[in-house]
């Protein structure tokens, strides 16, 4: 697929769903058509396309009229998230969360904690100190 015959499908998309539908029915209806990640599978989100594709899409979409990045939402699942699950999830696993995570559905993050402090359960350590008998 060339980047106009993407851009066609995508404007039909916007016109299909349209430019005031919520964010969760417009993400669900690019995830549809495979228009969420251009370089995933056909099926879970994409085309099989190159990503560098991925900016017409959103380019098509702005010039439409809509207000639109695909990152501007959930950034660390659809970001990490998407490609995780899809690299090392089994179907089941794509079938459960990848559409939610685009579409905002299902909200992921990330932790981070300080060595042996705070949410650093593995680095958790105790000792004993005699004091008195």
């Amino acid at each position: 697929m060339n980047e106009a015959a993407l851009r066609e499908l995508t404007l039909s998309v916007v016109d299909q769903v349209g430019l005031d539908a919520p964010e969760v029915d417009f993400r669900s209806a690019l995830w549809d058509a495979g228009l969420a990640r251009v370089q995933f599978p056909v099926g879970k989100g994409g085309l099989e396309l190159s990503p560098s594709m991925q900016g017409a899409v959103e380019k098509a979409i702005r010039d439409a009229g809509r207000s639109f990045a695909a990152l501007s939402i959930n950034t660390i699942g659809i970001g990490m998230g998407l490609p995780t699950v899809l690299t090392y999830g089994s179907d089941e696993h794509h079938d459960k969360h990848l559409k939610k995570i685009f579409t905002g559905e299902d909200f992921w993050c990330q932790m981070f904690s300080e060595p042996s402090h705070g949410s650093d359960v593995a680095g958790l350590s105790s000792r004993a100190v005699r004091d008195g008998d």
